[in-house]
């Protein structure tokens, strides 16, 4: 899987595995290709303003809505993923993301599963098994049971 080289590189000591490092290895796997704002399905109403609320931008960030910079991803069909969205299976997959409130989303489970994995954890979320190694484990297992 082309997440693997990340996992290799558990735990992170200086933090997740960045965002754009993610959508650049997929890009790669896979010769996705980078989303202008205009292309990117729920820019505004749906990435944008998720991204502003999250934890990390509410609780220490506090960066405004033109600080913000929504990427997107949007991977070939002939990279196996498939949208969730009901009704939309045969849409093109796609990975939403904004680095510095780490921000993601996918339209794909599968997708977004596996950007958890490689984003991965720290020592210190290990030792004192925080949510972000809860949720990590949750998405390895989860991953593994689809794959399986």
């Amino acid at each position: 899987m082309w997440y693997e080289p990340f996992t290799d590189r558990l735990p992170r000591e200086g933090g997740l595995t960045p965002l754009g490092e993610i959508a650049a290895a997929l890009e790669q796997a896979y010769g996705g290709e980078e989303l202008s704002p205009g292309q990117i399905p729920g820019y505004r109403h749906m990435h944008l303003c998720n991204a502003l609320h999250t934890p990390e931008n509410e609780e220490r960030l506090h960066l405004p809505e033109d600080q913000l910079h929504i990427r997107a991803v949007q991977l070939p069909q002939a990279a196996g993923y498939r949208s969730r969205e009901a009704g939309r299976e045969t849409d093109p997959v796609y990975l939403a993301y904004e680095e510095q409130t780490g921000y993601v989303y996918s339209n794909s489970n599968a997708l977004f599963l596996e950007v958890q994995i490689a984003r991965g954890y720290t020592r210190r979320d290990r030792e004192e098994r925080t949510e972000r190694y809860q949720v990590w484990r949750k998405a390895l297992a989860r991953r593994e049971e689809e794959v399986t």
